[in-house]
């Protein structure tokens, strides 16, 4: 309460930093009151729901090696790993490719063999044995509701959650269900399973979205180990700030209705690049939303790369910029 105190006050004497730190220590001590679950500290489960080369590289490879077997033309312009094969960067133009080159059932059988033996029962083992009490699962909105019109994605594939939800609850592992890939993008980036260029923050379809929320909701909120769901991945910045916590302030309603209550489950709300917080923090404020929702979280994305500057940088150094970040 004195916390909280303090940042109304710091908040109208216009001490804005300071007020947040306030707010953020006082929402920490609410957390406590009624979260009795530990904190996560756990493992993502990449490459299994959504896929991109890197995670699932063994399975791109795989598909490309199938697709050249099944052309009359071999390896002129196509040889190489498919890290590196043309056109195929992320799950819906490996998608497609497959579907070109052997139909929807040749589609439809290596996505079965790969999600039924990416990850088992020993997986599950080595992660509680770890001393991790936690797993992501990273999906995409095809496996809830299946592909969208005009689209070639594989789906649904609900039994697969099903079965990662009943081998993380045997080992008393939590669950993070994360909707990783929305319906249209919440970019044009691979994470959301179709890299597209040309793609605009209006062809996120949120609507469709939600519902997909709904369902994953209401499906699984007698499951006590699923104590977290992650509402989409990394939204563009192109994505206006009051358009994005609109869609939250649906999610969370959607959620909330569907049986998910905040004494059980956290619902994770992107901002993705930290430089965002401001905005979007100021716009929450602003719409009361702070102590409107209950067990809600941002998630930030710090990467180490995807710039040369890093790999000047000492251990330590990296290790400095890790404690900086903890101080915002």
């Amino acid at each position: 309460a004195r916390c909280l105190g303090r940042y109304w006050s710091l908040a109208a004497q216009g001490r804005k930093e300071v007020a947040e730190r306030s707010l953020a220590l006082g929402l920490q001590d609410m957390r406590r009151v009624y979260w009795s679950r530990p904190a996560w500290r756990g493992a993502n489960l990449g490459g299994w729901l959504l896929l991109e080369p890197g995670p699932a590289s063994p399975f791109f490879d795989t598909c490309f090696e199938k697709m050249q077997e099944l052309s009359e033309e071999k390896a002129e312009g196509r040889s190489g790993s498919a890290e590196n094969a043309p056109g195929l960067d992320c799950e819906h133009s490996l998608c497609a490719a497959l579907e070109a080159a052997g139909g929807k059932e040749l589609r439809q059988q290596l996505f079965e063999s790969h999600r039924s033996s990416h990850y088992d029962e020993k997986t599950f083992d080595k992660l509680a044995a770890t001393g991790l009490n936690a797993v992501r699962l990273p999906f995409g909105y095809w496996a809830i509701s299946g592909p969208g019109e005009g689209e070639a994605f594989e789906g649904p594939c609900l039994d697969i959650i099903d079965k990662a939800v009943k081998m993380a609850e045997d080992r008393g592992l939590q669950v993070l269900l994360d909707l990783h890939g929305n319906p249209g993008g919440e970019s044009g980036d691979r994470p959301c399973g179709r890299k597209n260029q040309q793609w605009t923050w209006t062809q996120w379809r949120q609507d469709e979205a939600v519902e997909n929320l709904r369902q994953i909701a209401s499906r699984y909120c007698d499951a006590s180990c699923v104590t977290g769901l992650q509402v989409c991945n990394e939204p563009c910045t192109s994505i206006p700030t009051e358009s994005l916590c609109t869609f939250y302030e649906n999610a969370i309603k959607a959620i909330r209705e569907s049986g998910m209550g905040p004494d059980r489950v956290a619902v994770v709300l992107p901002i993705f690049t930290h430089w965002r917080l401001p905005e979007i923090s100021a716009c929450w404020h602003k719409r009361g939303n702070f102590f409107k929702y209950d067990n809600v979280a941002f998630d930030f994305h710090f990467y180490h790369n995807f710039s040369s500057v890093w790999n000047l940088m000492s251990q330590q150094q990296h290790l400095q910029v890790v404690a900086d970040h903890a101080r915002e």
